[in-house]
């Protein structure tokens, strides 16, 4: 059997990398015309340690805590990555439930971190 071992040529990748380049040029110009910064530096200031989690651990378990956006679809509050999707700002408001034993005690523990978060 005849194997097709085409090479790209050189014109052929050019050709590629201007059509990635027009890509990104595009979904910049979109996300700009939307009004958001894509080269805009976020700070996040350390407000809570993980040993915080570890003393009050027990009073979470058990629960079923989601959080949204206001009007947003809720995630599960323990995926950080589904949390940083939603892109929730300094500001925004934000719906916490809380399902199962002691529901009540730690949606106001999670409203008074997220209250008193520099």
């Amino acid at each position: 059997m005849a194997e097709n071992n085409k090479q790209a040529t050189p014109q052929d990748q050019e050709q590629d990398l201007s059509q990635v380049l027009k890509v990104r040029r595009d979904k910049l110009a979109a996300l700009q015309k939307e009004g958001k910064d894509p080269f805009q530096q976020t700070k996040f200031t350390v407000s809570h340690h993980a040993q915080e989690i570890k003393e009050h651990f027990d009073e979470m378990e058990g629960q079923t805590v989601t959080i949204a956006k206001e009007g947003g679809n809720a995630v599960p509050a323990g995926s950080i990555l589904s949390i940083m999707g939603l892109g929730i700002k300094q500001g925004d408001t934000v719906v916490i439930n809380v399902e199962g034993d002691n529901a009540e005690a730690v949606a106001d523990n999670l409203a008074n971190i997220l209250v008193n978060a520099e």
